[in-house]
């Protein structure tokens, strides 16, 4: 067988009983005002800075359902920097750079395929839109968390670096109430990155080969005989697999009753097919989904898919002596 992603300026003119005032005392006026802008603009120098480093290694199922959170990461935010927003003015966290398109209305992507981030603050995700903030006080330092989101069918692998996701930003005002003059309290970024394989066994093609026997060992129709056991191979599965399943398909057709397959078109023997069966006899339907049973699938490692090949007689004309082959696919699915 065969198995087959800002300067100030500041002006001051009076003017009493039709009069200016003396050039000098108008001078005098102005540079007091100027001398009261910079020290207000001293106040807020430089926001409060934080680089969050990541560091980890996951791998994605190819089959994991869309939506589903691939890894999560939780991080203290900065608290403003002083000066930077006042303690009475409401303000908020806000994207200020998203280096990839968004996928939704609170995930970008990553630049690696079939993955998206999500960021949230105190469990509210940030609006992927222009002015959108998660409102907070400055005397909030709040937690952020970092989410991978499987976004649709398929696995990719590569790095998701730090450059990769999303700058955050705290400014004051919420909404449209926000202004390039607002300033910026504070600012969050990420270096690093996240390794992404993806989760998949190594599954090798196997050729079982049935001991010969005599037409006599198929008397009657739907006799069996020659039965040997044989094991589909899963090597290197990956850890964190919650699930897989495997499904066995027919190359040349198949009875469905009694998953005997046909004979390839090479064969020369007649009256005869190949069964595919359980280690009890029982037969294993084809086109079908199938769950591995393994206690241990988490941890990953090698499994085994253990199963029976047998000689069977599938018509009620007496078999002739001849070369038998069949072939089937099967398909591993990962969760």
């Amino acid at each position: 067988m065969r198995w087959s992603k800002p300067s100030a300026t500041a002006t001051m003119r009076a003017e009493r009983a039709g009069r200016r005032f003396p050039d000098a005392a108008s001078a005098s006026v102005a540079a007091c005002a100027l001398l009261a802008a910079g020290a207000a603009g001293a106040q807020c120098a430089a926001p409060a800075e934080r680089a969050i480093a990541i560091d980890a290694s996951i791998a994605v199922p190819r089959d994991r359902a869309a939506g589903s959170v691939l890894y999560a990461a939780d991080y203290p935010l900065p608290a403003p920097a002083p000066g930077c927003a006042e303690a009475s003015q409401d303000g908020g966290w806000r994207y200020a750079q998203t280096p990839h398109p968004s996928q939704a209305e609170d995930i970008y992507r990553t630049g690696v395929a079939a993955i998206g981030v999500r960021l949230s603050i105190d469990g509210r995700p940030l609006p992927a839109a222009e002015f959108a903030a998660v409102a907070m006080s400055p005397s909030t330092r709040g937690t952020l968390r970092l989410e991978l989101i499987k976004l649709d069918a398929g696995s990719g692998g590569g790095a998701i670096r730090g450059a990769d996701l999303p700058t955050l930003v705290y400014r004051g005002g919420i909404g449209a109430e926000v202004g390039a003059g607002d300033a910026i309290a504070a600012r969050v970024n990420f270096t690093g990155a996240i390794a992404v394989r993806a989760a998949t066994c190594n599954a090798p093609s196997l050729r079982i080969a049935l001991a010969p026997i005599a037409p006599q060992a198929l008397a009657q129709p739907g006799a069996s005989a020659g039965a040997k056991d044989f094991d589909l191979r899963l090597d290197d599965c990956p850890a964190g697999l919650s699930r897989i399943s495997y499904r066995l398909d027919p190359l040349a057709g198949a009875d469905a009753a009694t998953s005997a397959l046909a004979l390839d078109p090479g064969a020369s023997a007649r009256g005869v097919a190949v069964q595919i069966r359980d280690r009890d006899g029982r037969p294993v339907a084809f086109g079908s989904s199938h769950e591995l049973q393994a206690g241990n699938l988490g941890d990953g490692g090698s499994f085994r898919i253990p199963l029976q090949a047998a000689y069977y007689r599938s018509d009620a004309q007496s078999p002739q002596p001849g070369t038998v082959s069949a072939s089937l696919t099967f398909t591993l699915s990962y969760e």
